[in-house]
């Protein structure tokens, strides 16, 4: 009871946030959202979207009121992509977004931005939380500015019409405060 008392509080108080500009910006133009549920059964929707450098990324999105402040989760090191197969058709959620989203309820909507250069549905390497094992296109692209940018750009194509709260996890930390 108390683990979820206070992640409740604190999203009910999320309503009354605005969105701030550097965040918030002119959104990019992506192509139509992609709906799935992930193994344990909470629905997200895909978004695509161009970064600064031209390279479409990825970010997922809980259902919602877009009246819904959003909460963006901003996972840790490494290059573990935000879904993992599992099976043929099946997606594992693996950066805790789906605990999230159930806490959330109805109070806020869930985002999850892939890190550049990690594939959807790809694999997790021998040591989640750190960039050895993770492929030459992650140790090529990832760098915290890129990282920051990335996120900013999500956000903008998302449009939140309501507050924004960031939610950074270890190293999403970091880029939670360059990003805000």
């Amino acid at each position: 009871m108390i683990l979820h008392a206070k992640p409740l509080i604190i999203l009910a108080a999320l309503a009354s946030l605005t969105c701030w500009t550097p965040v918030c910006a002119a959104p990019q133009s992506s192509e139509q959202p992609s709906e799935f549920a992930s193994a344990s059964g909470v629905r997200w929707t895909g978004h695509t979207f161009l970064d600064g450098k031209g390279t479409q990324q990825r970010y997922y999105l809980s259902p919602g009121s877009e009246n819904a402040p959003i909460v963006v989760l901003i996972q840790g090191s490494g290059c573990v992509p935000l879904f993992a197969a599992v099976g043929e058709r099946r997606r594992a959620a693996t950066a805790s977004q789906d605990l999230l989203v159930r806490t959330a309820g109805d109070h806020a909507r869930v985002m999850v931005v892939e890190k550049p250069g990690v594939a959807f549905d790809g694999e997790i390497g021998p040591s989640p939380g750190r960039s050895e094992g993770c492929g030459w296109e992650f140790r090529a692209r990832y760098e915290l500015d890129d990282w920051v940018d990335v996120l900013r750009r999500a956000l903008a194509d998302a449009s939140p019409r309501a507050g924004v709260a960031l939610l950074g996890v270890s190293e999403g930390g970091t880029a939670a405060a360059r990003l805000s």
